[in-house]
């Protein structure tokens, strides 16, 4: 089976609830194709790999994902009108066209510039822009062009603008003008800047971004705020001794300033105190080679105006390049160990209230990415500091944290023999971009680590407290537990059934309250995701049709005088709780606009309190009823949920409608990634690799899940059934079935009991599939620009849980606000 990736932003929905989000409208995909004249030369991608420079960013959606040809990767702007995005191409060029690839938070209208000879000027004006991949042609004046900036003028959704690719395309490039030589002695030594990170103590605006300084383009700079004491930092990559530095400046400038190095990036020396300097171009050479260095900073003291300071090129020249130590993947420097797992850790506060319960440091000792430590909320500021007792003398090689959103960009690791030091610091950064950070160290001996964190990210415009997942220690020595080994996988090519409800009961029935938990939203309040409907736990809306299906019906009723629309819920909680396998269901979906029927899987630790997406969430089945040829599947999880959740829409080779006849989607599940399946045709897969090492986020499903069905009726995804919406409208399901092989996964009843032996009658997976399947037939690509939903959404828990318990497990936690979004329910004004 091939893997298909994610494409874009999912399309299936995010039915738990989703902190700061607002629920979005269905915008079809589509494209913009503008006629111009047929260039003189091919046109051929320029803008691979080139630099990005951005108005702003959400985190951790980067700039550099606009030009790595990579379709699974974007750049986001933080919410707000003029966001803009600028590549350097590295040439004057000719410009044919942009290849724009959006995702669901398009701009409806935006502009296209040109740099041309440093300066700007307007090459198209896109007055109807629709998301998905737009061809932009027709460019005015695009000869000569060194750079291209996309500005956002109208955005299609409440959010900022995103985009995964930026493709620039056009011919007859010549190189720029070089960068002035240096003046004086020719023998300043090799450069060893040339693209070197760069961090600043602040920018004037993200046009004007630190890293312009090294990458030898004339029309790009670094320019700080308007204060004193301003700085920019160079991270060499390894270590040189350095000869000489040479720094071409802007009319804004330091008459004072000072050069250090540092081998570490926290213990500095003085290369050189210049004074009164002219402006131009100040070289300055070492009279004695600085040895080791990988940081260099230009610290600025006097500024020569009321401006910041500004630099073209900052250089370096250097030689005796040291490499710095392998940076091994986590937890893979021979000859060590994990040796934080289950140790004792403090910290400076830790929350726990009902937005984030027993966020204690325990959390990021306990490898579960769910789970984690934050600050206590009256704490927040910039300082806070979390440690570990390793349990015995070690020696420390490694250290990898997983962020919660609410991250440090400036921290510092400290080693110490005894709980009160001395301390030895062994790392510090002040360019932290949270997510996951593995950090190589030069082995130090010590059993305890502490971390302290200097300064906090903005978050969704905010700063918030601090948090963290996980907070691993490798190295040797310690007194280390062995983490329990997870769960086998299963062997799909020798499945048993394991649980199953074929639905043979009888005609009217309810369903089997053994296996089925009916929800009940039949109060005001209860509703989530924009959704219309009730849902009873009655065989007015859930019973077997006595011919081997049971019935979700959505219908039209009258409550209280009212006319609403009642509806189906019910899930497995606390009767089947299964990790691993795979998990079927055969289902004839409903058709009309406003329909909502889903097949899914809620991490069961949801009922423990674990707030959503940390849970985890897999929606193996989603049908909108106004488009029922396509089926979605998605997860959600922290860090990529709700907009941002992993998904795919698929839709039959034969092009199927799937209200017409029975289907079977399917899910296989295992420790490396989940596979979805409609009628035995792959449409969907996700890797625990690609969430982890490419969206740097945590793998949550690694746990017990339990299962759930319903037919929804509008909300913010569908939209709200029309005139011509029948109802009564039916979901049939024939059967749903979970299968293991022998040993693999975990399988659970009520209180935790191990279920072993099957329920249900035994049945071959896939058995009684669907017309319409075409063996072998590939998926189709996702639509790109098709937005996703950010929605509130339903939790599967019994209504008998008590509301107290029950707000509790709706709550998102997290370095964001928190929205609970509760809906009365809606009367149907003209249910026709």
């Amino acid at each position: 089976m091939l893997p298909i990736f994610p494409l874009r932003a999912p399309l299936g929905r995010a039915r738990s609830l989703l902190a700061g989000t607002i629920g979005l409208s269905l915008i079809l995909a589509g494209s913009l194709t503008l006629i111009s004249p047929a260039s003189a030369a091919p046109a051929t991608l320029l803008s691979a790999g080139k630099p990005v420079t951005v108005s702003s960013t959400q985190a951790p959606h980067l700039p550099a994902n606009l030009t790595d040809g990579d379709p699974q990767t974007r750049w986001a702007s933080e919410t707000g009108e003029g966001a803009w995005a600028e590549i350097s191409l590295g040439a004057a060029c000719t410009l044919d066209r942009l290849e724009l690839t959006w995702e669901a938070a398009y701009a409806r209208q935006y502009r296209v510039e040109g740099r041309v000879d440093g300066v700007l000027t307007t090459l198209k004006e896109v007055t109807a822009g629709t998301g998905g991949t737009e061809s932009v042609t027709g460019l005015i004046d695009a000869s000569n062009v060194s750079a291209v900036r996309l500005t956002s003028i109208e955005r299609a959704l409440p959010h900022g603008i995103s985009l995964f690719e930026m493709g620039v395309f056009g011919s007859e490039c010549v190189d720029l003008p070089d960068v002035p030589e240096t003046p004086g002695d020719p023998e300043l030594g090799t450069l060893i800047s040339r693209g070197a990170k760069a961090l600043a103590s602040s920018v004037e605006n993200p046009a004007h971004a630190p890293g312009n300084a090294t990458r030898e383009d004339p029309t790009l700079r670094w320019s700080s705020a308007a204060t004193d004491n301003e700085w920019i930092m160079l991270d060499l990559g390894a270590r040189y001794n350095v000869s000489a530095v040479a720094i071409d400046w802007e009319t804004s400038y330091a008459t004072d300033y000072r050069i250090d190095t540092s081998r570490n990036g926290w213990d500095w020396d003085t290369l050189s105190t210049v004074t009164g300097s002219d402006g131009k171009t100040d070289v300055i050479r070492a009279s004695t080679a600085a040895t080791d260095v990988r940081f260099i900073r230009m610290s600025a003291l006097v500024r020569s105006s009321q401006f910041g300071v500004s630099m073209w090129e900052f250089r370096v020249y250097g030689d005796d390049r040291e490499e710095l130590p392998t940076a091994y993947d986590e937890g893979k420097t021979p000859g060590t160990e994990l040796l934080s797992y289950q140790k004792p850790g403090t910290a400076s506060s830790s929350q726990n209230d009902i937005r984030c319960v027993e966020c204690t440091p325990d959390k990021m000792f306990d490898q579960d990415m769910g789970s984690r430590w934050a600050v206590a909320e009256e704490d927040w500021s910039d300082d806070a500091w979390v440690m570990v007792d390793l349990g015995a003398p070690a020696v420390v090689s490694q250290v990898s944290l997983r962020w919660d959103p609410a991250f440090a960009t400036a921290y510092r690791l400290d080693i110490a023999s005894e709980v009160d030091g001395p301390w030895t610091q062994v790392y510090g950064t002040i360019g932290g971009t949270g997510n996951k950070d593995i950090i190589t160290l030069e082995p130090t001996a010590g059993r305890f680590l502490r971390l302290t964190m200097q300064e906090r990210a903005v978050v969704w415009g905010n700063k918030y407290g601090y948090s963290i997942a996980e907070f691993r220690v490798y190295g040797t020595g310690g007194d280390p537990v062995t983490p329990p080994a997870g769960a086998t996988d299963p062997d799909f090519d020798n499945l048993e059934l394991v649980w199953s409800d074929e639905f043979n009961e009888p005609a009217g029935s309810a369903a089997h309250p053994d296996r089925w938990v009916m929800d009940n939203t039949a109060r005001a309040g209860d509703n989530n995701n924009a959704e219309l409907q009730l849902y009873t736990a009655n065989t007015n809306n859930v019973r077997h049709d006595g011919e081997g299906n049971l019935i979700v019906e959505a219908k039209v009723d009258d409550l209280h005088g009212a006319k609403v629309y009642t509806s189906g819920r019910l899930n497995t909680s606390g009767l089947l709780h299964a990790q691993y396998g795979r998990f079927e269901a055969r289902v004839k979906v409903p058709e009309g606009r406003g329909l909502w029927p889903a097949f899914w899987m809620m991490g069961s630790s949801f009922l423990e309190g674990r707030p959503w997406p940390a849970n985890g969430e897999i929606d193996i089945m989603e049908v909108l009823g106004h488009e029922p040829s396509v089926s979605h599947s998605t997860i959600h999880g922290p860090g990529y949920s709700g907009m941002g959740g992993q998904g795919q829409s698929f839709t039959l080779p034969s092009q199927a409608n799937l209200a017409e006849d029975f289907h079977v989607w399917s899910a296989d599940w295992d420790s490396t990634g989940i596979r979805f399946a409609l009628d035995g045709i792959p449409t969907f897969e996700i890797t625990k690799d690609y969430v982890e090492n490419t969206l740097n986020q945590p793998w949550v499903y690694d746990q017990e899940f339990y299962l759930i069905l319903n037919l929804a009726v509008g909300g913010d995804w569908p939209g709200s059934p029309n005139a011509e919406t029948q109802f009564p409208a039916q979901m049939l399901v024939d059967y749903v079935r979970v299968y293991q092989s022998e040993d693999s996964g975990s399988l659970t009843g009520g209180q935790g009991t191990p279920i072993t032996a099957p329920i249900g009658s035994g049945n071959t997976p896939g058995a009684g599939a669907g017309q319409g399947a075409a063996a072998g037939a590939a998926a189709p690509a996702a639509r790109p620009g098709t937005p996703a939903t950010g929605v509130l959404g339903e939790t599967g828990f019994n209504a008998d849980l008590g509301w107290a318990r029950a707000l509790s497990l709706l709550l998102i936690l997290g370095g964001g606000a928190v929205l609970l979004r509760q809906r009365l329910a809606r009367r149907v004004a003209d249910p026709s």
